[in-house]
């Protein structure tokens, strides 16, 4: 017979975890109370709770105030995150109440993540505040495979890939420059391929891998 996985108890919940937070921000009880809209006789006994509930003194009281007990910074250290973390989950649920929230899966070559992106992707998460975008850099080849797999929605590559079966359209001419010394007589240009393999060149700047 299959054991049944005890499921955790989670009973601390986010709203003691914030009124603690509130402690600590205030210094006093009396101050978190106030701040959250309690009664004192609430937020202790919401404290007291808390205590009993993680089996450890979260706070060393004095008339001075409250401050963290080893046991209460630890819990403050995780309670920071888990609220921020909380606090993104209800922001990003709420573009989806919205029926308008999407995230854009868009891989793209170290050229694009670098060059042409950053200020095409600023103008528009402010005209699409509603949208994420999921960006990650992978080589051109790589980029390929992904959107034959289709575990991305757009892919930035460099034109030398072969891009069959898929639906391609240019996004910018980024042009490849060389430059050699004046002094070597001008020939016919050689291939992209080769320019990394010549030996006069100083500088070679356009669509990387």
């Amino acid at each position: 017979m299959t054991s049944l996985r005890k499921v955790p108890d989670y009973r601390v919940g986010p709203f003691d975890l914030r009124l603690f937070a509130a402690v600590l921000e205030q210094g006093t009880i009396t101050g978190a109370a106030y701040a959250m809209s309690l009664s004192l006789a609430a937020t202790s006994a919401r404290i007291k709770r808390l205590e009993h509930i993680v089996g450890a003194r979260l706070l060393e009281r004095s008339k001075a105030g409250a401050v963290p007990t080893d046991a209460g910074r630890v819990l403050a250290r995780h309670a920071g995150r888990v609220l921020l973390e909380l606090d993104a989950l209800h922001t990003e649920m709420a573009g989806f109440s919205r029926g308008t929230h999407g995230t854009v899966r868009l891989l793209c070559n170290t050229a694009a993540m670098t060059e042409t992106l950053p200020p095409l992707l600023g103008h528009f998460l402010v005209e699409r505040p509603d949208l994420d975008i999921d960006l990650q850099e992978l080589s051109s080849e790589d980029v390929l495979d992904s959107m034959r797999r289709e575990v991305a929605d757009i892919g930035i590559v460099a034109d030398y890939v072969d891009t069959s079966g898929l639906d391609v359209r240019p996004l910018i001419d980024d042009r490849l420059v060389a430059m050699v010394p004046s002094s070597r007589p001008r020939k016919r240009p050689p291939l992209p391929a080769r320019l990394l393999h010549h030996p006069d060149i100083l500088e070679c700047g356009g669509p990387h891998a």
